[in-house]
């Protein structure tokens, strides 16, 4: 599994104390970007870490899925989504503005309507569906 650095950093700012020093207890190798992770390793750390916060990121493409799918390639996206899930419930509370501008920029460039209010509230309700998650 290859993971950016810079990712990982922002990540550790909203995981509990010493998060950073057991991600890389499990890096088998790591340029200048990216840390590398095997699966193996990868999954138990995201189950002992996902555990812990919801996935915000994650909830709020399920939320949008039905009239936008994101192209992997050309869409910032999927790495707004990872930052999100890093966040978690409140990381993301915290910086609603930012997606709030995310998705604002998305819907321009994809000429899909956009009304502040109504994406605040799927923001809101992602939060809220990636809290329900931390208490299963």
């Amino acid at each position: 599994m290859k993971i950016r650095k810079s990712l990982l950093i922002e990540a550790a700012k909203d995981r509990p104390q010493g998060y950073l020093e057991d991600v890389y207890a499990y890096v088998e190798s790591e340029d200048l970007e990216f840390v590398y992770i095997s699966d193996d390793n990868y999954l138990r750390l995201k189950t002992k870490y996902n555990a812990q916060i919801g996935l915000p990121g994650t909830e709020l493409k399920k939320l949008i899925s039905w009239f936008y799918s994101p192209d992997p390639v050309e869409c910032e996206c999927l790495t707004r989504i990872e930052k999100m899930n890093a966040w978690g419930p409140d990381g993301c509370k915290k910086r609603m503005d930012t997606i709030v501008r995310w998705l604002r920029h998305s819907a321009i460039i994809h000429q899909i309507p956009f009304v502040e209010s109504a994406v605040r509230l799927l923001v809101w309700t992602a939060i809220g569906n990636a809290r329900r998650q931390e208490r299963k």
